[in-house]
């Protein structure tokens, strides 16, 4: 049988492996922000303080394949959302934090040169769903679009600042959608 996940065992160390296509091939990450939900669940207090680490390879001068592990916290609870579903708020049991993995393309709408480069991010992604008063945990598909921009900072790094939306696309609608900004360096 072939699975997504079969794939992208295969496909990540042949990517990293590949040779040299342009300068800083293999790159690492780390990021860290805030940002907002929305979709299925309206939150009251929807301030989400997001971590990542990232992990990437350039493949051309315009092109990179990223792959991120990410964890957003918020507070929530019964007291704290309006459910969407026509759910009581007492049944809604909304989620209060999300660990996700995403395999990412970042396309370039710059030409590549020593100052700011503006770019497209897009992918899929898992996420697991950390859900309040002791319910049930969900893992749902996702997928996530965003806009960036890096700067160098020297000795081959640079500052990256980033804005995604992550949507859900499963069918369960009180799935929030996650919108981080976050700001971080790349080496």
């Amino acid at each position: 049988m072939h699975t997504p996940i079969r794939s992208w065992l295969i496909v990540l160390p042949a990517v990293l492996a590949t040779p040299p296509v342009a300068p800083a091939q293999t790159f690492h990450g780390f990021a860290g922000g805030a940002g907002g939900l929305a979709g299925g669940v309206i939150y009251h207090s929807p301030v989400v303080f997001t971590g990542q680490a990232s992990i990437g390879r350039r493949i051309s001068p315009r092109i990179e394949i990223r792959f991120d592990g990410f964890a957003d916290r918020w507070d929530g609870g019964p007291q704290d959302v309006l459910c969407l579903n026509d759910a009581l708020p007492q049944e809604c049991h909304p989620p209060t934090s999300v660990a996700g993995f995403a395999g990412n393309g970042v396309v370039s709408m710059t030409e590549p040169a020593p100052g700011l480069q503006l770019y497209l991010i897009g992918g899929v992604g898992a996420y697991y769903f950390n859900l309040s008063h002791g319910s049930d945990d969900e893992l749902a598909l996702g997928v996530s679009g965003g806009i960036g921009c890096a700067v160098p900072a020297g000795h081959g790094s640079r500052v990256i600042l980033e804005a995604r939306y992550h949507h859900m696309v499963d069918s369960r609608s009180w799935l929030p959608d996650i919108v981080p900004v976050t700001l971080g360096i790349q080496f």
